[in-house]
């Protein structure tokens, strides 16, 4: 190495040795074309705008769906006269069909009827009206008290819904079901 080339050195040495490096976190973030930096919560929601739309679509819809079968749909194996509440059921064993009609007191006002009088059902298959079972019975007379109504008749294996005429009074209901097995 010449001395030409040694004194190259030096300078260059010299002026690295001058340098002076100087980092100022919050100037740099001021600058206009710094990174907009967000260090909040994060979640799969937060970041992703339509996928937190599609999610509320479908709160709502179950809502409204829940609404429309809570208080519109009524169902064909339950039904209330006056403060009483009916429920039907019903399914095939062994070559029967066994029926069993649940009769409650319901959370209602009193309306000075409870305990009175008695309940008439008959029972009976789709296709056979005729021939169906006519059952009383006496209401019941507490809130707490239920009765159950039960029947069974032969199944010749073609008629699936069973139906029940309920008579309490003067109001009369038919609730009906599909038979289970």
């Amino acid at each position: 190495m010449n001395e030409k080339d040694r004194e190259k050195l030096r300078i260059k040495r010299s002026a690295e040795q001058e340098r002076t490096f100087h980092y100022n976190r919050e100037e740099r973030l001021s600058m206009p074309g710094a990174p907009k930096l967000d260090y909040g919560s994060k979640g799969i929601l937060k970041n992703n705008r339509s996928l937190l739309i599609l999610f509320l679509d479908l709160v709502i819809i179950l809502i409204l769906i829940y609404v429309f079968f809570r208080f519109f749909y009524e169902t064909s194996y339950t039904a209330s006269i006056g403060n009483y509440q009916l429920s039907l059921k019903g399914f095939l064993y062994e070559g029967k069909a066994y029926a069993a009609l649940y009769v409650r007191m319901g959370k209602g006002k009193a309306d000075g009827r409870e305990g009175e009088g008695n309940i008439e059902v008959k029972f009976y298959l789709k296709g056979r009206e005729g021939e169906g079972n006519i059952v009383s019975g006496q209401l019941p007379v507490t809130r707490d008290d239920e009765i159950i109504i039960r029947r069974s008749f032969p199944y010749t294996g073609r008629e699936t819904i069973l139906y029940a005429s309920v008579r309490i009074g003067k109001e009369r209901k038919v609730l009906y079901r599909k038979l289970s097995k």
